[in-house]
């Protein structure tokens, strides 16, 4: 341990030189990164689920967000969460 210890103080100069270029290296590269948040982009297209998917936004016009609500007293029921599994399958 104090080897490991007096060789980060020896080269100390050299370590921060290397982290500072990885650091701007980095952060130079860092400008062309893109975001696609669509994930259907990444799936195959002979995937049925991505080609259902697909199908459905054609139909309807868009297929972003969906929203189905459950009104019940508990939630926590046995028969309520099973509702939630078969339609979220």
């Amino acid at each position: 341990m104090k080897n490991i210890s007096h060789n980060i103080l020896r080269f100390r100069r050299a370590i921060l030189l290397i982290s500072f270029l990885l650091t701007a290296a980095s952060a130079y590269f860092m400008k062309d990164l893109e975001v696609d948040p669509d994930v259907f982009n990444y799936l195959p297209d002979d995937d049925p689920a991505a080609a259902l998917f697909n199908e459905i936004g054609l139909t309807y016009g868009g297929n972003y967000i969906a929203m189905i609500g459950i009104r019940t007293d508990d939630v926590f029921t046995y028969e309520v969460l099973e509702q939630i599994r078969t339609l979220t399958d």
